[in-house]
């Protein structure tokens, strides 16, 4: 370590990312002996990691389901707008 990580340390700060993020982040970018130390210091963290890793989109069932529903919610207005203009 040297002034150069001390440096992006703080262009990294100024990102505002929430930590746990971070913590990700940093297991994704580690070597194997230092993921051993984030998951012995994050066990939860890195363990929902490892899970999302293998979701599709990251998400969960109930994520995913609940995507759907925004997204089809979300198109409603769109639907809607193109079917009054073809009215008039």
């Amino acid at each position: 370590m040297g002034l150069y990580e001390y440096e992006q340390s703080i262009q990294i700060e100024m990102l505002d990312k929430p930590f746990y993020a971070l913590v990700m982040g940093l297991w994704r970018q580690a070597d194997t002996c230092n993921r051993e130390k984030i998951e012995a210091a994050w066990p939860e963290v890195t363990a929902e990691l490892k899970e999302r890793i293998n979701l599709p989109g990251g998400m969960y069932p109930v994520e995913l389901e609940a995507y759907r529903q925004r997204e089809a919610e979300e198109d409603l207005p769109d639907v809607l707008e193109e079917e009054e203009q073809d009215d008039h």
